[in-house]
């Protein structure tokens, strides 16, 4: 199956059929009960995403909760508790996101994608990278389709990474 570049994700054909657009690849695929593997190709602006919704910035908010001074650790954990768990659990970030500048979490964002893709892990989603979309289209369509288990392993490596770059970072300041 080769997969062709383009500017809106690529072109592959799936069962005799060309289908633009990475999304629409991975859910052809999802579609094909022969296939053996989802394209790295096609899933590689997704899946990296997984391990950062679901544990890095999880991470940041307990590294942002445990340096809050103690005076506001009551309204700082319960902001960031519920900011976490809506990242874990349904990929919107923005709670957490909007509460720290950018520029550590892209980087280590990154590097999360590049991982993924050398896993050659292929995980699609619908609406974001969370719990429920990770259970759908990673964990029941299987080890052997998406290398789903990369972003458990994965996770918990960027949970720290995310964790002790945020500490060491608000420690600094």
């Amino acid at each position: 199956m080769p997969f062709y570049q383009t500017a809106i994700g690529g072109t592959l054909e799936v069962n005799g059929v060309l289908i633009d657009g990475a999304q629409n690849i991975f859910f052809a695929q999802l579609a094909d009960p022969n296939l053996k593997h989802f394209s790295v190709e096609a899933t590689k602006y997704f899946s990296g995403e997984y391990m950062i919704m679901m544990f890095g910035l999880p991470g940041a908010a307990l590294a942002m909760y445990r340096s809050a001074k103690a005076e506001s650790k009551k309204v700082v954990r319960s902001l960031f508790l519920s900011a976490a768990l809506t990242s874990m659990l349904t990929g919107i970030t923005e709670p957490i996101e909007f509460a720290f500048i950018f520029v550590v979490d892209v980087f280590l964002a990154g590097t999360a994608f590049v991982l993924a893709h050398v896993l050659k892990v292929t995980i699609g989603f619908t609406f974001s990278c969370g719990l429920i979309d990770f259970l759908v289209f990673g964990v029941l369509q299987g080890n052997s389709k998406t290398h789903w288990v990369f972003i458990i392993v994965g996770g918990v490596m960027y949970f720290f990474l995310y964790y002790f770059s945020f500490r060491f970072l608000i420690k600094r300041r």
